[in-house]
Order: structure tokens, then sequence, then C-alpha cells
């Protein structure tokens, strides 16, 4: 009954704290998406109910509801929580060493710049601790899963389109930002080009 509770306060906390943010967003267009899945208002809202998905053995991909239930965070032995959104507060700063890439899922927004000292972020904590790492932006669907792909294909030499299907095989519920995608083939096409800047362990 007591998780019960803390489920529900959390749940609404976070629900709380994404409407407060539309309060202040400037007006936006809906970006297109890889996958053509239109999902209805209870869609979405079962989606956040979605549990954290491990990627790879201690890589997290998870939504803002996770991030804000203290106990599913510390179930999972997370170190490092990497929030990307700038609705989503910091909710446990003294607890969990943060990283935050204040980026809108929009029209037009781009996560090119961010890839590079994000994707490193995450091979140093999983390097360097024995702590695992969690990745999320509001839904865990398309922000924080293109920060993943990159990582995949960083670090594990993972192909763009194979990153993609192995996560959503994982978390059926991923669909690009079709601007984040052009942002990851343009990343790729880096990597490719200079392999040496990928440090693997």
């Amino acid at each position: 009954m007591i998780n019960s509770f803390y489920n529900i306060y959390s749940f609404s906390r976070m629900i709380k704290d994404k409407c407060i943010s539309y309060l202040y967003e400037e007006p936006f267009t809906s970006p297109e998406r890889i996958y053509d899945l239109p999902n209805s208002y209870l869609d979405n809202i079962y989606n956040l109910t979605y549990e954290p998905t491990e990627i790879i053995p201690r890589l997290y991909l998870g939504n803002a509801y996770n991030a804000s239930n203290f106990e599913t965070l510390s179930n999972l032995n997370i170190g490092q929580i990497l929030n990307i959104t700038n609705e989503i507060p910091i909710y446990f700063p003294d607890y969990f060493k943060y990283v935050q890439c204040e980026i809108r899922d929009i029209l037009d927004s781009h996560l090119l710049s961010h890839l590079d000292p994000l994707t490193d972020a995450i091979h140093s904590h999983l390097s360097q601790s024995n702590s695992s790492s969690f990745v999320h932006c509001f839904m865990g669907s398309s922000r924080s899963t293109s920060i993943i792909i990159a990582y995949l294909i960083k670090y594990h030499s993972f192909d763009l389109d194979h990153a993609i299907q192995f996560i959503k095989d994982k978390r059926p519920i991923i669909n690009l930002n079709k601007s984040f995608y052009s942002d990851l083939q343009e990343f790729q096409l880096k990597i490719k080009k200079n392999p040496s800047s990928t440090q693997q362990d």
C-alpha cells in the first residue's frame, strides 16, 4: 500500500511539472517521427507507466515518471542520470549524479552538438563506476533514445538503423523526431571518418 501511494505521488508530481512547463513554453510545431504511429491520449498515459528498459548492462532508458520515482532508481542501482528535457526538473540532486541537456522535442530541434559530451559522460560513468546510468526524457521515446543510439554508435560500433531496431526490440514505444535522426546520421558519418575519437574499453 505504501509503495502504491508513493507511485501515485511520483506520477502526479511529474504530470504537474509537465503541465507547469506548458505555461512557459513558446508555441511549437510537433515534429515528424520516423514511425507513423498515431497515439491517443490514453496511449501516451499508458506509455508513461513503462518501467526503465535496460538497453545494455547498466544502461537504462526511461521516462519522466521513472526519473521522479526514487524507489525505482535505487532498486536499479542508478548512479548517474541524464535528463534530456527542458521541462522535467532534477528531482534528487543529493542522491544521484546528474547531467542535464535542455532540449525540446519539437520541429527543427537538434541534438548534434550535444551527442559527443553526453555519450562521453555515459562512457565515463560506466567505465569508472559499478552503478548504472539512466537516460530519460519525458516519454523515453525520442530525445533520450537518440542519446543512447549515439552511445551505441560511438562506443559499441553499432550502425544507426541497427541501433534503432536493437532498442525498439526492447522498448517498442520509441519513435524518434526526424530532426534527431538526421543528427544521428551526421554523427555516424563523423565517427566513421574518425574512429580514433572512440575510446573502446
